[in-house]
């Protein structure tokens, strides 16, 4: 069985092969500035933290994302994603809230349906930084993160866009450490883009 890290490599070199291809063909390409928010989901509610079962809220709060692309003439977009939520827990002894903070190297194919509607897929690499909050302490724990995504942008203008986006987030961990807590799980995301 491939491991989660030989499957991250794997990707990571899968995207920068493609925007070594798709750079040549590149003209003046248009800056985007996405602003997003939406939830997140953890697929595994009940993790073992610290000796401790705690179980989680399946559903974000404070879910934000930003991100910027240059988008070049194949309809290709190449950039980065920030992206924060937090998952609430109970336990036995200790409740708190783990906060995750991603930070992703993205790229994105818009498929022009018309003029107006644009169907998109897309891949992320980076890591994922989980601060685990508890009555006491506070744990932390980066692992590396996949995300595929999919989705529709409404361009009302040329500037000026909507769109909603579902992701499969995938953290390079189990949970079953210690102190690894496992954020993967899918994601709704809407939100604007800003096109210079």
């Amino acid at each position: 069985m491939i491991s989660n890290n030989k499957i991250i490599k794997i990707c990571f070199v899968l995207t920068l092969a493609s925007i070594v291809f798709t750079a040549n063909n590149a003209v003046a390409g248009n800056f985007v500035l996405m602003l997003k928010s939406g939830v997140a989901r953890v697929a595994d509610e009940t993790q073992n933290l610290d000796s401790e079962v705690r179980t989680f809220d399946e559903d974000s709060k404070k879910t934000l994302a930003v991100a910027w692309e240059i988008r070049n003439s194949r309809d290709v977009g190449f950039g980065m994603e920030y992206m924060t939520f937090e998952h609430d827990f109970t336990a036995p002894i200790n409740s708190g809230y783990t906060k995750t903070q991603l930070y992703m190297f993205s790229a994105r194919k818009y498929f022009a349906a018309d003029k107006m509607i644009h169907p998109f897929g897309g891949i992320g690499l980076g890591w994922g930084y989980t601060k685990f909050n508890r009555v006491v302490d506070i744990d932390r724990d980066w692992n590396p993160v996949l995300q595929i995504s999919g989705g529709l942008e409404v361009l009302f203008a040329e500037e000026f866009g909507f769109f909603i986006e579902a992701k499969a987030l995938m953290s390079g961990t189990d949970g079953e450490r210690e102190n690894e807590f496992d954020f993967s799980g899918p994601a709704l995301l809407t939100g604007v883009s800003f096109i210079f």
